[in-house]
Formats: structure tokens, sequence, C-alpha cells
């Protein structure tokens, strides 16, 4: 994982991945993120479906695991996919 800059009109922020993120993670985000290794983008259906998770259930642990920088999100509403950061 890279870290992430970002450019303000005043500051520069560096966000630094955390190297020991194994213990960080929970069981759910570990099966989500097992998941997603075997396929490049799929829905929040997709992965419910997958896992046997709720949609809801999902849709919290993606946003979890994108605040981590595991995730990259992309579109929104119906249209959001999910699928790991390289």
């Amino acid at each position: 994982m890279k870290p992430e800059f970002i450019v303000d009109e005043n500051s520069i922020q560096v966000l630094l991945p955390v190297l020991s993120a194994k213990e960080a993670i929970s069981e759910t985000e570990q099966k989500v993120i097992s998941v997603l290794s075997e396929n490049r983008l799929l829905s929040s259906s997709e992965i419910a479906a997958t896992t046997g998770f709720s949609k809801d259930k999902v849709i919290r642990t993606m946003s979890s695991l994108a605040k981590k920088g595991f995730v990259q999100i992309t579109g929104n509403g119906r249209s959001t996919k999910y699928a790991l950061k390289k």
C-alpha cells in the first residue's frame, strides 16, 4: 500500500498505511477482503451473496475498510462497486 497525499491550499497531508494492520482487521473484514481478492470489482449485493452477510453489514464493513485504506469505492448509489486497493 502506498501513502496518500492530500494537497490543500495551505497544507499537505500525508496518510501512511499501517503496516501491522493484520491484527486491526476484524473477522468480518478479513472474509470480505478474501472475497474481493478473488474478483476485481463487486457490488455490495454480490459480496453479501458470497459471504452470507446482510447488505447493510457489507456496506458498513466496506466503509470501515475504505477508511483503513484497504478498499477503493467507485460510483455511488446503486452503481457503487468495491475493489481492493493496489
